[in-house]
Formats: structure tokens, C-alpha cells, sequence
């Protein structure tokens, strides 16, 4: 992870999943925002948020 580099915010709207097995596929996401990398450190980074969205724990983050 670098300084600048950008990722999606999003939320999962549901699971998908196998009707004959029952395993979970996938989940369908709703995209939010962007988030860029704002300051690196050893153990964690800051990222500021592209957008007017807000997010809440247990969003997710892609890049």
C-alpha cells in the first residue's frame, strides 16, 4: 500500500448462494465511495474519503 493509491467502499446487500449445496458464492455489493491513502505506517494507514457517503463498520474495501 502506497500513498495515493485508491480503493472502493461498499456494503454487501446480500449472499449468494448454491440452492443445491448451500455454500455461500459470493456477495452482491453496493459501491459507496473511493477512499485514498493518505499516510502509511508499519502496522495500519489513513485514507481519506472521495465522496459525500457515509460508511459504517463492516463496509467493505477493495482496491
Amino acid at each position: 500500500m502506497e500513498i495515493g493509491d485508491t480503493f472502493t467502499v461498499g456494503h454487501a446487500i446480500r449472499e449468494l448462494f448454491d440452492p443445491a449445496s448451500g455454500i455461500v458464492l459470493g456477495k452482491i455489493e453496493e459501491q459507496l465511495v473511493q477512499a485514498q491513502v493518505e499516510q502509511v505506517m508499519p502496522t495500519c494507514a489513513v485514507a481519506r474519503i472521495v465522496g459525500n457517503f457515509p460508511i459504517n463498520r463492516g463496509d467493505l474495501l477493495h482496491q
